[in-house]
Formats: structure tokens, sequence, C-alpha cells
């Protein structure tokens, strides 16, 4: 795991201590729509930060998360192609970091929202963004929901994960990464020694769009 250098901030070292140190419970002046406050709903579904993956659609996300946010089509290096919805600067109670939500949108639209795009250019990781006209804007807030990603800026250990999220997971092991796999929350959690953590959210039936990529590499079972 990446260790942490005397020259993190303080809110960064306030943000691991509220990982690491404080309770689980949520009293009556505990912060809110925390990253492991994970509600399971009754038809099936979950909800985390007032949102409901495979439900909730842009808009209303937009009404709960502010406007504050970057909505474009954007395509990798690899040509893997999405729609999100990017809040660079999102906050959870204490926690900081970088929030995408992405929607969920047959590849025909989204070719189509490219081509029209008002604006287009390259990002600084190298894959395309483009923009959407405002025809193509106000459709996308239909959109519902098919996952989100959570880019902390506090840095997690498996012991974190474990005290937060719980140890009933399923843990795939890489030479750089632990994936911990939580398909009960729709939850998957990466711990990467050279990037920054990521925790993917889908609706749990649809725990597949983040679990598949990983069937090719080995199970490590739990201890």
């Amino acid at each position: 795991m990446k260790t942490i250098v005397i020259t993190l901030g303080l809110g960064a070292l306030i943000a691991i201590a509220y990982f690491a140190l404080m309770p689980s419970g949520v009293s009556s002046t505990s912060p809110t729509n925390l990253p492991w406050q994970i509600t399971r709903l009754p038809a099936g579904g979950t909800e985390v930060f007032g949102i409901r993956p495979g439900i909730t659609r842009i808009d209303e996300a937009l009404h709960v998360l502010g406007e504050d946010h970057d909505l474009a089509v954007i395509i990798d290096k690899e040509d893997h192609a999405g729609l999100e919805v990017y809040f660079s600067h999102f906050k959870a109670g204490p926690l900081a970091g970088k929030l995408i939500l992405n929607a969920q949108i047959d590849s025909e639209s989204l070719e189509a929202m490219a081509a029209g795009a008002s604006k287009s250019g390259y990002m600084a990781s190298g894959s395309r963004k483009f923009q959407l006209n405002s025809q193509d804007l106000q459709r996308a807030q239909q959109l519902v929901l098919e996952g989100i990603s959570f880019i902390p800026a506090a840095t997690l250990s498996k012991e974190i994960v474990e005290q937060r999220f719980g140890q009933e997971y399923r843990l795939v092991h890489t030479e750089d990464s632990d994936y911990f796999l939580y398909p009960a929350l729709g939850l998957s959690i990466t711990l990467n020694k050279e990037a920054k953590e990521v925790l993917q959210y889908v609706h749990p039936k649809q725990f597949a769009l983040v679990s598949e990529p990983l069937n090719a590499i080995s199970i490590k079972p739990t201890n």
C-alpha cells in the first residue's frame, strides 16, 4: 500500500483520521452521505450520496449534488466511451474527493452526441472530451445514472475498508491492485499501489458491470 508522507495537507490527514478512527454509527450530529453510508432499499437497490444507481436520473442527481459539475462524452485512449457527470471538488461531510456519475446510454446515442458536440478537445489523461450541444444537454437530463465513482483525497487501506464497509467481501488480487467486491451493496473498492483509490457503486442487480472485467483474474479467498 501507499505510505502517508509528511507533506500531506492537514485536510487530508483529517480525512484519513475520519475514515479510520471515527465510529461507524451515525448520531444526530454526525455527517450524512458518507461513502460507507449505503442504504439498502426494499426493492433491492441502494442509495449513497443521495443517489440511487440504476434509478436516479441526471437531473435528479444535480438537484441533490448541485450544479458545479461538468457533463460530457468522454472517450478514453482505448476508445471506451461514456457520458459522465464530473464533480472535481466533491465533499461528503469532512471527506473530499472527485465524483463521477456514469449515465445509461447506448453506443449510437453516444456517437451522435460526440458528433454533434459544441466543443471537443484532449484531456491531460489523453482521453477525448466532447461538450454537449444545448439540445443534447437537455436530453441528457432524463438519462438514468448507471454508476457512481468516488475517488477520495484520503489514502485508504485494507483495515480502513474492512472497518467501514465490513469484512463480507470477495478479494481479487493483482500485482498492482486489490479489488474488494461487495455484491450485496453493489460496491467495488480498488486499492492501487501507484494510483488513487476508487470506490464504484452500481445497482446490486447490475454488479456484473464492475465484476465481469475481473473474471479473468483469480479470486483470492478472504480470511
